[in-house]
């Protein structure tokens, strides 16, 4: 089955599809920023400094931009119910692994078994949503899905910090399972097949190399506060990682069927969404790892009110999610990303000026300008570019969207503590200075890639108009 013969028809049971893979991919993104939040309470239990307890999120997110890759292989070869289905049942068995885990090694193991549930449920249900929703309704569907996603680091930080303020951190696990259970029961139910299903060889050397590559980059980066930027180590790690990525590079151009199709970057309009997006990423992970820290570490505040500074403006964006695909359905792409990337801007300059150094009140009202930014760009962005490919791509499209997505909020993070640790050491009497002075680097570094990102977004939406 093409899924240009699929029947697109906006039914109760696609949605239902749609919102149970949404609702999963939710349940991943959740239990990852509810992770954020207690990094205090973890580094106090487990006696470990910052550029460790930051794994907690770097390794889930590694694990997603590992597994996502073979999403195009999995959907040929199985059906989309089949792999729905595993994974909700490989990320329960890391829930329950979570909440037990009697040191930080079984811990890592949970967010490991997370992330890959997580990584085989994102592809899915941007799949369903490109293949089974009508074309009129593309982009609502879209703001719809990445509502559900969007809430994740609303309801993420503010859960563990509630949780932990009147438990402990083992039951934010078990507050993820209803969701589960949920999710579960409506995707097995409605999720329907809208391609055939076509066996072919899974290109095992390319996944070594790409999942290899992505271990030596992440591993380096985030040692270098403890190992120095000169350290050997550091930079024999940084060459493999890029002589391991040309090597992935060469082999995929020799393959009919690769692991990641990089033909589509030949694609402008593509490309440039893109990079885009994976700017965005990157703040979000970087500035969900510094906010809740910075007012722990250096404003003195409690977990819980640390978990709930950006609640506020993560619903505000959630909420406004759907609109802003609405308006790309009937505006066109121009308006809503370009006032989006616009508010990114301006909320990473302001972040930069007076983040340090203001209260988490005034915090709360300057966080709700990147998500407004957020919920008008990056779902829109992320239609934009994947309608600029055939429909025989649109898998491809969103693999490769959602490999690099993860991998460069795993870059967040892990650039993100490696600096803050930086400020740390550079003031190793005073941990609230020191961790406000690696907030401030961060945040020089986070508003210069602002920058880049704006320019991405205008060349996307030159090549749009120049398209039509």
């Amino acid at each position: 089955m093409n899924p240009n013969e699929f029947e697109r028809k906006l039914d109760a049971r696609l949605i239902i599809s749609i919102i149970s893979a949404g609702l999963m991919s939710f349940t991943g993104i959740c239990a990852e920023t509810a992770m954020n939040v207690i990094f205090p309470t973890l580094m106090n239990e487990y006696n470990i400094p910052t550029s460790t307890v930051q794994w907690v999120t770097t390794i889930n997110l590694l694990m997603l931009a590992i597994i996502i890759p073979t999403s195009s292989w999995l959907k040929k070869c199985f059906r989309t119910k089949t792999l729905f289905g595993a994974a909700v049942a490989i990320f329960i068995v890391g829930t329950l692994l979570g909440m037990w885990s009697p040191s930080f090694l079984v811990l890592i193991i949970a967010r490991i078994l997370q992330g890959i549930g997580t990584g085989m449920t994102l592809p899915l249900m941007f799949n369903i949503i490109i293949e089974q929703v009508p074309r009129k309704n593309t982009g609502m569907i879209m703001g719809f899905a990445s509502l559900t996603i969007a809430l994740g680091p609303a309801v993420g930080p503010s859960l563990g910090g509630f949780i932990v303020s009147i438990a402990g951190w083992r039951e934010i696990f078990l507050c993820l399972m209803p969701f589960l259970i949920i999710s579960g029961l409506g995707g097995l139910t409605c999720i329907r097949q809208s391609s055939a299903i076509e066996k072919e060889p899974f290109d095992l050397k390319g996944f070594l190399l790409i999942a290899l590559c992505f271990i030596s980059l992440i591993y380096a980066l985030s040692n270098i506060s403890h190992l120095g930027l000169t350290s050997p180590i550091i930079w024999v790690l940084l060459i493999v990682a890029v002589a391991l990525l040309a090597a992935f590079v060469k082999h995929c151009d020799g393959r009919q069927r690769p692991l990641l199709n990089l033909s589509i970057l030949k694609n402008a309009r593509y490309s440039f969404c893109l990079i885009a997006i994976l700017l965005i990423q990157f703040f979000t992970l970087a500035r969900g790892f510094m906010i809740p820290n910075l007012f722990q570490l250096s404003g003195g505040v409690s977990t819980f009110i640390a978990g709930i500074i950006v609640l506020p403006a993560c619903i505000i964006g959630a909420v406004l999610n759907p609109f802003s695909g609405r308006l790309f359905d009937t505006l066109g792409a121009r308006v809503p990303i370009l006032f989006g990337a616009t508010m990114i801007v301006l909320n990473l300059l302001l972040e930069m000026l007076f983040m340090v150094h203001v209260d988490y009140k005034i915090m709360m009202a300057i966080a709700v300008i990147f998500c407004l930014g957020q919920s008008f760009t990056f779902g829109n962005s992320t239609t934009l570019a994947l309608r600029s490919l055939p429909p025989e791509r649109y898998a491809d499209g969103t693999a490769v969207i959602n490999t690099l997505q993860q991998l460069f909020g795993a870059i967040g993070t892990a650039v993100g503590s490696t600096i803050v640790a930086l400020g740390q050491a550079s003031h190793p009497n005073d941990i609230a200075l020191g961790t406000a002075t690696g907030t401030q680097w961060t945040l020089y570094l986070l508003f210069g890639l602002s920058i880049l990102m704006y320019l991405c977004i205008i060349k996307a939406l030159r090549s749009e108009k120049a398209a039509k």
